[in-house]
C-alpha cells in the first residue's frame, strides 16, 4: 500500500476536499463531474487528478486518454482490485450518503487495518429536532 498516497488523499478529505489540481470538490458518484464550478471527484478520481500533473478536465477527456479508474487508481496507490473495489465504490452503501468525512475515516482505517470498513467507520448524524 502507497500510505504517502493514501495520507493525501485522507487529509484532503479531512479538510471537506477543497480545491486541489483542478478538483474542487468530493462526489463518491462519480469519478470525475464537471459541476459548473469546478470538477468533483471520488476516491478513485481523486487519486488519478492529484497524480498527474496536468488533471483531466472531464471524465470524457480521461477515458478518451485510456484511463481505467479504479484500476490506475489502484496501481497507483499499490492496492489489490478486490480492496480498490471495496474503497472506490463502498459495496453495499448507498453512494449518495458517503460524504468526505466518512470516506477520510475509511481511508484512515484503511491506513490503519489494512482493511476497507465503511460500515465500522459510519457515524450516524444526530437527528434534528
Amino acid at each position: 500500500m502507497n500510505i504517502d498516497k493514501l495520507t493525501e488523499i485522507a487529509e484532503w478529505l479531512e479538510a471537506g476536499a477543497p480545491e486541489r489540481k483542478g478538483v474542487t470538490g468530493f462526489d463518491m458518484e462519480t469519478f470525475l463531474s464537471d459541476k459548473g464550478c469546478g470538477t468533483a471527484c471520488c476516491i478513485a478520481g481523486a487519486v488519478v487528478q492529484f497524480d498527474r500533473k496536468a488533471p483531466y478536465r472531464t471524465a470524457d477527456e480521461a477515458i478518451g486518454a485510456g484511463i481505467d479508474p479504479g484500476n490506475d487508481a489502484a496501481g497507483i496507490l499499490d492496492i489489490e482490485e478486490d480492496m480498490a473495489d471495496e474503497l472506490f465504490y463502498a459495496r453495499g452503501e448507498d453512494l449518495d450518503r458517503v460524504d468526505s468525512a466518512w470516506a477520510a475515516r475509511c481511508v484512515r482505517k484503511l491506513i490503519e487495518t489494512g482493511r476497507v470498513d465503511w460500515r465500522g467507520t459510519y457515524v450516524p448524524l444526530p437527528l434534528q429536532p
